[in-house]
């Protein structure tokens, strides 16, 4: 399977149907985070990925894309098709919110 990529202008853009996963630390998303962004630690992943069907559309995104890159390798092993891979809050002037 290929890992899509969305930019910042296009991720704002999505309809609800589009889960938007940030996959950073706790205490980085409550510092800021992507309007509608669902927080699921990778250190976590395991924790909180059962909350999802595997065919619903996830958007991952971190801080530089680390994290979102071994986040979607996960998934993507665990079976989860519909994946994308969005620029990291340190890539983008996103507007966060607290």
């Amino acid at each position: 399977m290929t890992i899509k990529e969305i930019s910042g202008d296009n991720l704002l853009k999505l309809d609800a149907s589009y889960k938007i996963i940030d996959v950073r630390s706790e205490e980085e998303y409550k510092n800021g985070h992507i309007k509608n962004s669902i927080n699921m630690p990778l250190d976590k992943i395991m924790d909180y990925i059962n909350k999802f069907d595997k065919d619903e559309k996830l958007v991952i995104h971190c801080r530089t894309n680390g994290r979102a890159g071994r986040a979607l390798a996960i998934l993507e092993y665990l079976g989860y098709k519909n994946l994308t891979l969005a620029p990291g809050v340190d890539l983008y002037d996103y507007n966060l919110v607290k």
